[in-house]
């Protein structure tokens, strides 16, 4: 038995999308198109104010590349492509097989603040990591010398400090 439970469900676009999707001709262009558009946008946002040979600089590529990438009409990514320029902007990369609700639920409306993430070291640096809790770590806020305003809790790294530390972790059966 199917359980969807997203909470778009209901939503008039999952309803109409639902019924043309019984048509696979229908589902494989319309998951096509709105992939293609999506990343599209979002590289174009993620380029922010830089110009399309800035950011193919920074990528070790070509403007005509960059331009490639952010035409909604092109569709054809590769994910070295994906996973090289997440690297080099220092944001993160999702790629994953998702049911149709899930699909319609993550290609709806999207934050603008969504399409253009923050690296990582723009996220430390600002204190805007959320709040990490794990049996392993302690997550503190600001000493009370500390005459910044709190921003929320201190990321804390689940980094061991030594390399070996990880191998010793994964052979040791007292861990």
């Amino acid at each position: 038995m199917l359980n969807i439970t997203p909470r778009n469900v209901l939503s008039p676009r999952f309803q109409r999308l639902a019924v043309r999707y019984g048509d696979r001709e229908y589902r494989s262009a319309y998951r096509s198109t709105q992939l293609a558009t999506a990343l599209a946008t979002q590289i174009r946002a993620l380029r922010g104010t830089r110009t399309q040979a800035q950011l193919a600089e920074m990528l070790d590529t070509t403007q005509s590349v960059i331009s490639r990438l952010e035409n909604e009409n092109y569709g054809k990514f590769r994910l070295e492509t994906l996973i090289n320029i997440a690297d080099k902007l220092d944001v993160e990369l999702v790629v994953r097989f998702v049911n149709f609700p899930t699909f319609v639920e993550l290609t709806g409306e999207v934050e603008e603040s969504d399409l253009a993430p923050i690296g990582f070291d723009e996220l430390i640096s600002n204190r805007r990591i959320p709040e990490v809790v794990t049996p392993e770590s302690t997550i503190t806020g600001p000493s009370e010398s500390d005459d910044r305003p709190s921003l929320g809790p201190v990321f804390t790294p689940l980094l061991p400090s030594q390399p070996n530390e990880i191998l010793e972790a994964d052979t040791n059966p007292a861990n």
